[in-house]
């Protein structure tokens, strides 16, 4: 599998803001990198639910 292009980053970012792809470049980089790491901490915390919510169901199953 290839490398993501570097513009795919930006893309994710301005899609988790709500924002236009080039509104975002005129902002500071971070606002780039808070973006995407606050998508990766909400991805992995609704990971952790739903690991959580089917180790529960299945103990309700026994």
């Amino acid at each position: 599998m290839g490398r993501v292009p570097e513009w795919y980053a930006l893309l994710r970012a301005s899609r988790y803001l709500h924002v236009a792809p080039w509104a975002l470049l005129e902002r500071p980089v971070i606002w780039r990198e808070w973006a995407l790491a606050a998508e990766t901490a909400e991805s992995k915390a609704e990971e952790k639910a739903r690991d959580k919510a089917r180790k529960i169901a299945k103990k309700r199953t026994r």
